[in-house]
């Protein structure tokens, strides 16, 4: 993803060519070749991107082939009723189902669509992607107190109707945990959990911030 790969890549395929981005945010790539490169103080988070465009005619390309929609299980219809979220098209790998809006194309990749979960013997266990993705029925909207020990893996006190439920912070989707009634079983993934001793930083009653760094207002007028 930067600007040698895309020389190499226009050398080894000479019916390629390099073709300028135009948009309102990022800076020019550092080739000035019309790549777009956005930077974290541009907004981003280190992203780089080209667009190349292949020689002929696309009336000429063949539609690639797509995968027919799969009937769904009754545990994976069950969970997304349960949701009530649907996708026009589903596709599975394996015990692995995936949701997209569009058909999915035939062929080897690395990922299609939302993962929507997978069925581990007689039960069907979302995946966290997917509460990332949908709007789901069923909400537990946090607190920022409630956000911290969430993002921490805590067990929160939440009484609710029982089941698996999206857990919201302003309305933003922040994971899932499954309601036993009165407590919420943290599922959020362990790899996306905050380390012992750091935690959730919010702006604070009479602070100033900027959009990027946020400062105490006694420490400003100091």
């Amino acid at each position: 993803e930067n600007e040698d790969q895309v020389r190499a890549f226009l050398q080894r395929h000479p019916d390629m060519t390099q073709e300028p981005i135009h948009k309102p945010y990022g800076r020019p790539d550092f080739d000035q070749a019309g790549g777009l490169r956005i930077f974290p103080m541009d907004g981003g988070e280190g992203q780089f991107a080209a667009r190349l465009r292949k020689a002929g005619d696309p009336e000429d390309r063949r539609e690639p082939s797509r995968e027919k929609t799969v009937r769904l299980t009754a545990l994976e219809q069950a969970f997304l009723q349960d949701m009530q979220v649907s996708f026009p098209y589903y596709y599975r790998e394996k015990t692995r189902l995936y949701g997209m809006n569009q058909p999915f194309l035939k062929g080897t990749w690395k990922r299609q669509g939302v993962f929507i979960g997978e069925t581990v013997k007689t039960r069907f266990e979302p995946a966290h992607a997917f509460f990332m993705a949908a709007d789901c029925a069923r909400k537990a909207e946090l607190d920022d107190a409630q956000l911290d020990a969430f993002l921490h893996g805590q067990e929160l006190a939440y009484p609710m109707e029982k089941g698996y439920v999206q857990v919201t912070w302003h309305g933003q989707p922040m994971g899932f945990a499954k309601s036993t009634g009165k407590v919420l079983k943290n599922k959020l993934p362990k790899g996306l959990r905050l380390l012992a001793g750091s935690h959730v930083r919010l702006p604070e009653a009479g602070s100033v911030t900027d959009g990027t760094v946020t400062e105490r207002k006694e420490h400003q007028e100091a």
